[in-house]
């Protein structure tokens, strides 16, 4: 069992979602679009409260599903868990986000 937990992924992508996404997007030059990195950076901002809003695993299986772009049966597989419950646990990871973003300020 431990061995899964090592193909999981690693903590400090879960908790900072910001920067994994900056990473997989051109970064705009300041000097061109002060709006575009002002709304990046509020983006950005506002995933990184929605996921730490989240327990691990729904963190997890968001990362591992929108950002590694993994299917659900190898979330499953990493996770140790069956297909059935990675999309009940996606399902509740996705309607606590909506939720969030409808009672944000």
């Amino acid at each position: 069992r431990r061995h899964d937990r090592d193909k999981r992924v690693p903590r400090d992508r879960i908790t900072s979602l910001a920067e994994v996404l900056d990473t997989k997007s051109e970064v705009p030059d300041p000097s061109q679009n002060l709006d575009l990195v002002v709304e990046r950076m509020a983006g950005a901002a506002l995933m990184d409260r929605l996921m730490s809003l989240l327990g691990d695993d729904e963190r997890e299986v968001l990362l591992c599903r929108y950002v590694e772009e993994m299917s659900v049966r190898e979330i499953g597989g990493l996770m140790n868990r069956t297909e059935k419950a990675i999309e009940s646990l996606l399902t509740r990871a996705k309607r606590r986000v909506r939720e969030a973003i409808l009672d944000r300020p």
